[in-house]
């Protein structure tokens, strides 16, 4: 202890990163919902409009690459988490 204060640990910066990314996720949720209803909007109303119909697919491209992206953060740090900071008896989802 410095000065009367904890200091912090490896633990405290994956706390950290897996509460940023949880926030993400929660926050991504939304924005991509609304990406794919409006991409699907767009397609449904393209009608013989190529540029519609190519604009809504790569709508839809854009916000699955995204949220993958952003899962795929959630694995890593969950799976540092994991292999770094195991305690008997914990999860890979917890």
């Amino acid at each position: 202890m410095i000065d009367g204060t904890e200091q912090c640990r490896f633990k405290d910066l994956i706390t950290l990163a897996d509460n940023i990314i949880k926030y993400l996720i929660y926050f991504s949720i939304p924005i991509v919902a609304i990406v794919f209803a409006y991409a699907g909007f767009l397609y449904l109303t393209s009608a013989d409009s190529v540029g519609k119909a190519s604009q809504a697919t790569s709508l839809f491209t854009d916000a699955a690459i995204g949220f993958v992206i952003v899962l795929s953060a959630w694995l890593i740090v969950k799976t540092i988490e994991n292999v770094f900071l195991r305690t008997p008896g914990s999860t890979l989802l917890k």
